[in-house]
């Protein structure tokens, strides 16, 4: 029978989960001249370390750079392929492509991220809401209803407010009745701005949330012009709580309650939101589209997909571009299957296996993020061109295999407390 302490259990339960003390994680790698492990346990593709990691190779910068200007500055579509088998870095690209859209194009340009594609292009469309996310959803569909109501107050002043009166208060009786504080404070600017305030003044003063409904509808028809998905933007913004989940599902499930429009339409209606909040053009980026080109489609479902796709680029030139990420066996069966669509990729990006010298920036780039300051160190140290000649080798270059091989060697001395990685710890950690 094992006699552990209660207090020996949770410090190993602790220890397991690495919930250590912030000095004994430095202690750990400190040997190496590192404050922590700085490659990410799980994969390349991990969001928080794409981001900030441009594509290793100048050429690929360059694309995509050419990419942004042909669109942004033409204001016209513009498509790309990024092929590649798995692991070499395609979804980090992606990841990488989004955060640089949205954090550096001071709002004019907005990308977004589809991790899944489905299996139809209805289905991509709920993936799109779904990436947009419900509650950045709500906060530009106020934009545009906030706009509507600061030049109704400007115009009508808090008399504006009465088209809202439900049955338990008269619109005449509204501003007679000692609200005329609270209608004050429901028509300020902090109050319209933000959503959620405007509506907990909005239901104190007990006013219609279904003629706010009815309002914002009317509000949304010159921009989302299918009265069906107007109707639904505004029943997920004005509903309570539970009713407005119901209709954030519809958006983003293909529940029963499904949008019965066109895709085009409902295309339309999220492309005309992203154009009311400013955002001269949307990047899609779709990853592992090569499920949709040869792994859970028929031949014909594939055809059918592709050729929706195109009807949404034909139809939106001005408003999006395009970008597919897929292994080479995909691009050239969907090559094969419908050329219409690959030949609207015009730029592409291989990646290739990369090369000692490649694999030793990688390294360098995820060294630097964690490197103690002040310590007089090699800049590729714990690791040296030997080493990183080696890990090339059992990696094949595949980045995703050589950031996994990364982490374990680095843990591997942080449990020796070892202040080199040596070929042999690459021989012994390496993938089967």
């Amino acid at each position: 029978m094992n006699d552990k302490s209660a207090q020996d259990w949770d410090e190993q339960i602790a220890a397991a989960l690495g919930q250590v003390t912030e000095q004994k994680e430095k202690d750990r790698y400190a040997n190496m001249g590192l404050d922590r492990n700085p490659f990410p346990i799980a994969s390349i593709s991990s969001p928080e370390y794409a981001s900030n990691l441009p594509p290793i190779r100048d050429e690929h910068l360059k694309t995509v750079l050419d990419l942004i200007r042909t669109s942004a500055v033409g204001k016209r579509y513009s498509g790309m392929s990024v092929i590649g088998d798995y692991g070499f870095g395609k979804t980090h690209l992606l990841r990488w492509f989004e955060h640089t859209v949205n954090t550096g194009s001071k709002g004019k340009l907005n990308a977004i991220y589809v991790r899944d594609p489905g299996s139809s292009s209805r289905e991509l469309l709920f993936a799109i809401v779904r990436a947009i996310g419900d509650e950045s959803l709500r906060k530009m569909i106020w934009a545009i209803v906030q706009k509507a109501i600061g030049l109704g107050v400007l115009a009508k002043g808090l008399s504006f407010f009465r088209q809202f009166s439900g049955g338990l208060m008269p619109g005449q009786a509204l501003l007679e009745t000692g609200n005329e504080d609270k209608c004050a404070e429901l028509a300020s600017e902090t109050s319209v701005s933000n959503y959620r305030e405007f509506i907990r003044v909005f239901d104190t003063l007990r006013l219609s949330r279904e003629k706010l409904r009815d309002y914002i509808d009317a509000t949304l028809r010159p921009h989302v012009t299918n009265l069906a998905v107007s109707s639904q933007f505004a029943s997920f913004v004005a509903n309570r709580e539970e009713e407005a989940y119901r209709s954030w599902m519809a958006l983003v499930s293909g529940s029963p309650r499904d949008l019965q429009v066109l895709q085009d339409d409902y295309f339309k209606a999220i492309l005309a939101v992203l154009k009311a909040n400013g955002f001269q053009h949307t990047y899609l980026l779709l990853d592992e589209f090569e499920d949709v080109a040869i792994v859970r489609l028929t031949s014909r479902k594939t055809l059918e997909y592709a050729a929706e796709l195109r009807m949404l680029i034909d139809t939106n030139l001005t408003e999006f571009s395009l970008v597919l990420a897929m292994t080479n066996e995909g691009f050239e069966s969907l090559a094969s299957t419908y050329p219409p669509l690959t030949e609207r990729l015009n730029f592409k990006i291989d990646l290739s296996p990369l090369s000692a010298l490649e694999v030793e920036s990688l390294i360098l780039r995820y060294l630097k993020q964690s490197r103690i300051q002040g310590v007089s160190q090699d800049s590729l140290s714990p690791f040296s061109k030997t080493v990183v000649k080696r890990i090339t080798e059992v990696s094949k270059g595949n980045p995703r295999t050589i950031i996994s091989l990364c982490y374990r060697l680095i843990e591997a001395c942080g449990d020796q407390r070892a202040s080199n990685v040596t070929t042999n710890m690459v021989s012994e950690l390496q993938p089967p």
